[in-house]
């Protein structure tokens, strides 16, 4: 699946209560940013798709996704974004 792009809903988050149940769109990919035995400077930021299909391992609970929620009244995706567990967003299903 293409993770950054992609579009979701968040289902839970205790960080950013104020973002479940909104559409989501994912700008980038923080490795490790939720393992507490990993330290802040050494979180990766990926955000090409090519640096995410070089990850050597799926994504996990010890992701997180900075993702831009989707601004129903104004149509479009906020330019300020959110980080959000990986396992709090529900996927869309892409269609073909």
């Amino acid at each position: 699946m293409k993770i950054l792009g992609s579009v979701g809903v968040v289902r839970a988050s205790d960080d950013h209560p104020y973002i479940v149940n909104h559409r989501v769109r994912v700008v980038a990919v923080l490795v490790d940013a939720a393992n507490p035995e990993v330290d802040a400077d050494d979180v990766r930021i990926l955000k090409t798709v090519e640096e995410v299909e070089a990850l050597e391992r799926q994504l996990g609970a010890g992701d997180r996704l900075e993702v831009q929620p989707w601004l129903e009244t104004e149509s479009r995706f906020s330019v300020v974004t959110s980080d959000v567990r990986f396992e709090e967003v529900q996927f869309e299903i892409e269609e073909k």
